[in-house]
Parts: C-alpha cells; sequence; structure tokens
C-alpha cells in the first residue's frame, strides 16, 4: 500500500482493515530499519538512516489521523 504526500486524505478512504494493515506495515518497516542501523554493513545502516525519518512521519500522520 502506498500513501501519497496527500497522506490525511488517502487515510481518510482506508477500511479500518486497511487502517490496521498499514499501521503494521509502517511499525514493521521501522523495526527493520532500527535493526539496519545497527547492522555490521555501513551501507544499509546509511540507507536505514536516510529512510527512517520518512517512515517515522508516516507513523506519526497516521497515530494523529486515528487520535482523531
Amino acid at each position: 500500500m502506498s500513501l501519497n504526500h496527500n497522506s490525511k486524505k488517502s487515510l481518510e478512504n482506508l477500511t479500518p482493515e486497511e487502517l490496521t494493515n498499514y499501521s503494521e506495515l509502517v511499525d514493521a518497516t521501522i523495526l527493520s530499519l532500527k535493526q539496519e542501523l545497527n547492522s555490521g554493513s555501513k551501507t544499509k545502516a546509511r540507507q536505514a538512516e536516510m529512510r527512517l525519518p520518512l517512515w517515522e512521519d508516516k507513523r506519526f500522520e497516521l497515530d494523529r489521523f486515528l487520535d482523531k
């Protein structure tokens, strides 16, 4: 599932099941990226460091949407 930069509007169009699935995807991705930060591979760690803020922002937006 891919949400564009207008994620608030996109989140409003998701069903409860889709929101749950998206939440699980975001959480799993964040966990994976945090693990890659500590990996022995400098390349993986660097890529994870660049991608993590984007996924943390997605988590923040989702939490804000769900708290409405």
